[in-house]
């Protein structure tokens, strides 16, 4: 946060509101939320009712984000780069676009993503993840289950766990230490436009097999929140729920958007693999 932050101020041109959900027992994090909250009158920080388990923060939030005429960018505390394509054209081709209910930006360290940055920019990390084609494997598994039954009390109950939690781009730090590196390397060499650059110059890639993309940075229509709860019920579960049966559900893919790029720090099985004793934090804290 002490990193996010200091980008939300910077881009508070293009920010009306900043809705920050404290889903998190720990003190000294809510004192830095309250306090970042009491300097800047556009942020407001939503905490959870007392004795509740705040996690279910996270689909509380989209309850509150469904008004007809906004644009919501979703934010995880631990984004550590925001480049200021994500509310100009990104935010124009969100609007633009009501087709997909989720766009992303392009996000360095991101399951999914890291598979994009390899396939279709052509750069190279310490290992290779075939992330895609093993999702290929099982995804319409899925798509026949959501086709005669509810919505999953879990993704589990359908597939095995190992097709959402990527061995690579998930679960292999030094995998994630060497997507950062190459992202710092660009940046700190004003050169970050690299990471934009498709081999088929393409302008993003509509994801047409439903994968389970994380939601570190992502966009929806306040309206188009309101019909798909209207249709579906509240979100739950947001990560799968939205990139995985939502598009499934209304038939409509996701997208991500190439022009705007967004950088997040880690997974926990990445903390725990000791991404932390790397330099990369302090090197996206040098970033201005």
């Amino acid at each position: 946060m002490e990193i996010l932050f200091p980008y939300i101020k910077k881009y508070k041109k293009h920010i009306d509101e900043y809705h920050i959900y404290a889903a998190t027992n720990n003190q000294e994090d809510l004192e830095y939320i309250e306090n970042f909250a009491r300097e800047n009158d556009f942020v407001k920080v939503f905490r959870a009712d007392e004795g509740k388990d705040p996690v279910y923060l996270w689909n509380e939030c989209y309850k509150n984000s469904q008004d007809d005429d906004a644009i919501y960018i979703k934010l995880d505390d631990d984004i550590v780069f925001i480049d200021e394509n994500l509310f100009t054209d990104f935010t124009e081709f969100r609007k633009n676009n009501p087709q997909y209910p989720i766009i992303y930006p392009l996000i360095v360290n991101n399951t999914y993503i890291s598979w994009i940055l390899q396939d279709k920019m052509g750069l190279e990390f310490s290992g290779t993840s075939d992330f895609d084609n093993r999702w290929n494997s099982v995804v319409d598994l899925i798509r026949e289950h959501l086709k005669y039954n509810s919505i999953p009390d879990r993704i589990t109950d359908v597939i095995t766990e190992e097709f959402i939690l990527c061995p690579i781009g998930w679960g292999n730090v030094d995998f994630a230490k060497s997507v950062h590196n190459k992202f710092l390397d660009l940046l700190e060499n004003s050169r970050e436009n690299e990471f934009k650059m498709p081999k088929d110059n393409s302008a993003g890639l509509l994801l047409s097999n439903n994968p389970p993309a994380s939601i570190n940075c992502c966009s929806w229509l306040g309206s188009g929140m309101k019909n798909y709860t209207k249709s579906f019920g509240d979100v739950w579960q947001d990560e799968i729920w939205l990139s995985v049966y939502l598009p499934i559900l209304t038939g409509q893919p996701n997208y991500v958007y190439f022009n705007s790029i967004v950088s997040h720090y880690s997974y926990y099985k990445q903390m725990q693999g000791g991404i932390l004793e790397s330099d990369i934090l302090e090197r996206y804290k040098k970033i201005k």
